[in-house]
């Protein structure tokens, strides 16, 4: 029984280590794309006159 035991601690570590992955990955995707169109959205044109 203690061998079963440790199988499923195991499995549970690594679900939960895959959980955090996963959830990270889309926090920075989610990030990154939010960053990109507030950036284009504010960019200035090159063909409008520069305001010093």
């Amino acid at each position: 029984m203690e061998g079963q035991d440790e199988v499923s601690a195991r499995e549970q570590h690594f679900h939960s280590q895959v959980r955090e992955s996963t959830i990270c990955f889309l926090l920075f995707a989610i990030l990154y794309v939010v960053s990109y169109f507030i950036i284009t959205r504010y960019k200035r044109k090159s063909g409008s006159p520069s305001v010093p």
